[in-house]
């Protein structure tokens, strides 16, 4: 299960008062498996060693929503563990979100990879 912050279209303020975009939260049911760790983990992700790199399929809803976009990270429930999911681009390998890659997202779910960081927020 992911949590991903969905954008609603209007402004709000952070902490310090500056703007920032409002979101909502939006759960997805994801079917993921483990790859291992055979990629390099992006250093942006803040993730370290122990990360799982995962790929699947989106199940409920099946379709993200387009305005999640790749490098979002969602909280994140994986094999009994609690953390955090770096989504990782492009969406939909190889086809993308158009043409034939809307056809197989609409039949099999959006699929998506990405690293998951156990403990991380």
């Amino acid at each position: 299960m992911l949590i991903l912050s969905v954008p609603t279209g209007s402004i709000a303020t952070d902490e310090l008062g500056n703007p920032i975009d409002a979101t909502i939260p939006k759960p997805v049911r994801c079917y993921l498996k483990s790859k291992g760790t055979r990629k390099q983990i992006p250093t942006e992700s803040g993730f370290d060693e122990s990360a799982l790199f995962l790929e699947g399929f989106c199940v409920e809803p099946m379709i993200l929503p387009l305005e999640i976009q790749a490098k979002t990270i969602a909280q994140a429930q994986f094999g009994g563990m609690a953390g955090a999911f770096w989504l990782l681009a492009p969406i939909n390998p190889p086809y993308g979100r158009e043409g034939i890659g809307a056809i197989s997202e609409a039949t099999e779910g959006t699929k998506i990879t990405g690293w998951f960081q156990e403990g991380a927020e």
